[in-house]
C-alpha cells in the first residue's frame, strides 16, 4: 500500500510540474503613450511573468521595420538606428549586435510569433510598467 501512494504522490508532482507556463490571465491589455493596442491574438502571460505580445502589430506600433526569417525564425526589427534580432525559443537577443539576456523566448503560439513586451520595449528606449490589478502593461515612449 505505502509503494501505491507513493506512485501516487509522484504521478501527482510530476503533472503539476508539466501545467501550461501560462498564468490565467484573461484580459492582458498594452498601452503605448496612453492609448490601447487592439490585438487580433491576445497577450499572454507566459512564466515569470512576463506578457508576450505578436511582434507584427507591436512593430508596426513602434513604426518599426520588420523581418523574419522562417528558415532560423528569427524577428529582426528597427526602428530609426536600432536594430533588434531574436529567434524563437532562444534566451537572448541582440540590440545593435549586443547580446542581451531574455527573462523569457519569443514563442510561436497558435501559429504566430509572440515576444515579450518589456524586452521589445526596452529595446527601444521605453519605460514600460505593469499593473497586475489591472492586467495592464503600460509602455512610454
Amino acid at each position: 500500500m505505502k509503494k501505491f501512494i507513493s506512485i501516487i504522490l509522484a504521478l501527482s508532482l510530476i503533472l503539476s510540474l508539466s501545467v501550461s507556463v501560462f498564468a490565467d490571465y484573461d484580459n492582458i491589455k498594452v498601452l503605448l503613450n496612453g492609448t490601447e493596442i487592439e490585438f487580433d491574438q491576445k497577450p499572454v502571460m507566459a512564466e515569470g511573468d512576463r506578457v508576450l505580445v505578436p511582434v507584427r502589430l507591436i512593430a508596426e506600433k513602434f513604426g518599426a521595420i520588420l523581418g523574419y526569417d522562417e528558415e532560423t525564425e528569427t524577428v529582426m526589427a528597427t526602428v530609426d538606428d536600432t536594430i533588434i534580432i531574436l529567434q524563437i525559443g532562444a534566451s537572448e537577443m541582440h540590440i545593435n549586435g549586443e547580446t542581451v539576456g531574455l527573462d523569457v523566448p519569443a514563442q510561436e503560439i497558435n501559429g504566430r510569433t509572440l515576444i515579450p513586451v518589456r524586452a521589445f520595449a526596452e529595446a527601444f528606449n521605453c519605460k514600460v510598467e505593469w499593473n497586475e490589478e489591472l492586467e495592464t502593461v503600460t509602455i512610454t515612449r
